[in-house]
């Protein structure tokens, strides 16, 4: 949350948070209840990254807000996928559905990204240089 408010504070406000599902001091849902209690994030979109759902989560998705949820590991095309998807709704949509990223999908992408700022919630002190690695071919900026 601390990484959140800064960039509030500084009026650069990250355009994305992916948020692990399971992290040992909370978990995903949980942290994105905390972000859409707070009227200074909610144009913030998100991504919740998951190994698995439990009972319950589709429903809890759609009350929060989130974006979209991919199930780990997941593929570097998925993500880029995904991301461009819920980057490229109208309108700063973030109450749209949340909803699985395609699998397998041949649909070219032709959204452009531009520079944005991403914030990844993770408890892997290895999964952010792995995010960093996965997202090198979009222009962004890159904090977790």
């Amino acid at each position: 949350m601390d990484a959140l408010w800064h960039g509030v504070a500084v009026g650069r406000p990250h355009s994305l948070i992916l948020l692990d599902a399971r992290m040992p001091d909370t978990d995903g849902l949980t942290l994105a209840a905390k972000i859409r209690e707070r009227a200074e994030l909610s144009g913030s979109r998100m991504i919740l990254l998951t190994s698995g759902d439990r009972p319950g989560d589709l429903a809890r998705l759609r009350e929060l807000r989130v974006d979209a949820h991919v199930l780990k590991p997941v593929e570097q095309d998925e993500l880029l996928e995904t991301i461009y998807s819920i980057m490229s709704r109208t309108g700063g949509d973030v109450s749209a559905p949340a909803r699985p990223a395609s699998h397998g999908s041949s649909a070219p992408v032709t959204v452009s990204l531009v520079a944005m700022r991403i914030l990844v919630a993770e408890d892997s002190e290895l999964m952010p240089s792995l995010w960093r690695n996965c997202l090198a071919n979009a222009a962004t900026r890159f904090e977790s």
